[in-house]
């Protein structure tokens, strides 16, 4: 139903605003995803940006090829709640 792009957006959202605009607090380059099991945590590694053209922002063109060097910059961190 979509959940995962949906988290892709945010970060996207998130990680791109505040690489052009360092000073606002309001966005942040770091984001963390908790999921309930290592099933799932396996499979949201796709929201790593510096996977490049493997990662959700290129297979489902969620940020332009020339955004993408901005968007590596950000660091998104999947993790399950067990840790």
């Amino acid at each position: 139903s979509g959940k995962t792009t949906v988290m892709g957006l945010i970060a996207a959202w998130s990680i791109l605003n505040k690489g052009q605009d360092r000073a606002n607090a309001l966005y942040s380059d770091a984001v963390v995803v908790v999921c309930p099991n290592v099933t799932i945590r396996s499979r949201l590694t796709e929201l790593d940006p510096k996977l490049g053209e493997a990662s959700l922002y290129r297979t489902r063109d969620l940020v332009p090829p020339h955004l993408m060097a901005d968007m590596a910059k950000g660091d998104v961190v999947v993790t399950n709640w067990h840790v």
